[in-house]
């Protein structure tokens, strides 16, 4: 295998991954939302600590590799944002 199409199946292994975090994140978070137990609440709040620290770990090196890529946020897209959630809450 190529050194291409090596990155190529490590590219998709990482968007794989990053899919399958976001899935258990959000799992775990509606599990803390609906449970009624605080214990529960408590551990499914740890694991879903867990899971946005691995997300971010990946996203991380994918932009290491060139794969991802972010840039600061303006300040029309920070006030867009702070709007959109003042206006939900």
């Amino acid at each position: 295998m190529n050194g291409y199409a090596g990155d190529q199946k490590d590219r998709e292994i990482m968007e794989t991954a990053l899919d399958e975090e976001r899935a258990a994140a959000e799992a775990y978070s509606r599990c803390a939302i609906e449970c009624t137990g605080a214990e529960v609440r408590a551990q499914m709040l740890d694991l879903l600590s867990e899971e946005h620290w691995l997300q971010h770990e990946l996203l991380d090196e994918m932009g290491k590799r060139g794969w991802r890529s972010s840039a600061p946020a303006g300040e029309e897209e920070i006030e867009r944002v702070r709007r959109r959630f003042s206006e939900q809450g």
